[in-house]
């Protein structure tokens, strides 16, 4: 005789418990229960489009840090699946949907530069600092650089205009990917997202992002660190 014994465990997705839309997503963690009525859980593997990208085997069963994983998904419509494994070698699967829609970078030649007159940051590295944004300078030696996941730098421009892209160039950009939020904002209260995203990973040009034409002064960039490390 050949095959496993007992029940099949049972599992499912707790939160989010529904399709995630990468775009409009706010979360950075998925959490899944299981249970076995007549053993125990010996793991639950998360796996997207079939590939296993992690494992845990201690509930409550919490994955985190997903986020930049979904932002190097392409845009498609791709399912997250959660395999539970009791002690008897039994499994059972639940999937979650997941829509990736991103905006895709855009060429900047056809765009005029604006003049900026001030940044500011939430925390910087040594010479990394948020004046250098504004400098006009695209050398690798001036850049802002922080390690905290969610820093954020702020630039105004010197009068409100409306404006159709924005431009960043990332160091090391065609080494690694830069997962980020792009905010813009007309007087620094209210705030708009235009992006939620990654970088390419393959340019060290400035990469382009749509505003929509609207009339704003500020932008602030959100960074949750790059495919490499923190920074």
């Amino acid at each position: 005789m050949g095959g496993t014994i007992g029940t099949s465990p049972t599992i499912q997705f707790l939160n989010p418990s529904s399709t995630i839309d990468v775009n409009s997503w706010e979360g950075e963690n998925i959490e899944v229960t299981a249970v076995d009525e007549d053993g125990t859980i010996e793991s639950v593997t998360l796996l997207t489009n079939g590939e296993p990208f992690g494992l845990d085997s201690v509930a409550p069963y919490m994955f985190e840090n997903i986020r930049n994983e979904l932002w190097l998904l392409s845009n498609d419509i791709h399912a997250i699946t959660a395999l539970a494994t009791d002690n008897e070698g039994n499994t059972r699967a639940s999937r979650l949907r997941v829509i990736s829609h991103k905006q895709e970078p855009i060429n900047l030649n056809d765009y005029e530069a604006r003049e900026l007159c001030s940044a500011h940051a939430t925390s910087f590295q040594n010479e990394a600092r948020p004046s250098n944004t504004i400098d006009g300078n695209l050398a690798d030696e001036s850049r802002w650089s922080s390690e905290d996941y969610g820093a954020q730098l702020t630039i105004a421009a010197c009068e409100a205009k409306h404006t159709d892209a924005i431009g960043i160039k990332w160091y090391r950009g065609n080494k690694r990917r830069a997962f980020f939020d792009l905010e813009v904002s007309l007087d620094s209260s209210t705030w708009r997202t235009i992006y939620s995203g990654a970088s390419s990973g393959t340019s060290v040009a400035q990469e382009g992002f749509l505003v929509g034409g609207d009339s704003i002064k500020y932008l602030r960039y959100t960074g949750f660190s790059n495919s490499d490390s923190r920074w």
